[in-house]
């Protein structure tokens, strides 16, 4: 994916979440100081925090990227590489799948004092 190509994918993949959640925030990270260790595109999608990298099909992470979204994964969020507005718009919808579950059932009870 050249980096036009590159830019167009994450711009339509920006514009989709807005359309599906109109209240997702998103940010595209520019700045070739950033840009090299952060996602192309992070977002906040029913109070889930996402990092999203695009690269060419059957492309990776760089092992710095990579790290980076491994630490989002970690911290609570998601993060992942894609090559499609289709395949994001598919793996949004699982991890907020698992989101909502995971903030319905209850790590711990509280009682009343």
């Amino acid at each position: 994916m050249m980096m036009n190509e590159r830019k167009q994918i994450i711009n339509k993949i920006r514009k989709r979440i807005k359309e599906t959640w109109p209240n997702s925030i998103s940010f595209k990270i520019h700045g070739e100081m950033f840009q090299e260790i952060m996602p192309d595109l992070v977002c906040c999608v029913e109070g889930l925090f996402i990092g999203i990298e695009g690269k060419m099909v059957g492309k990776q992470a760089d092992p710095r990227q990579a790290e980076v979204l491994a630490r989002i994964r970690e911290a609570g969020g998601e993060g992942w590489t894609t090559d499609s507005v289709e395949q994001t718009m598919v793996f949004i919808q699982r991890a907020l799948s698992r989101h909502r579950k995971s903030i319905t059932e209850p790590s711990c009870s509280f009682e009343k004092p």
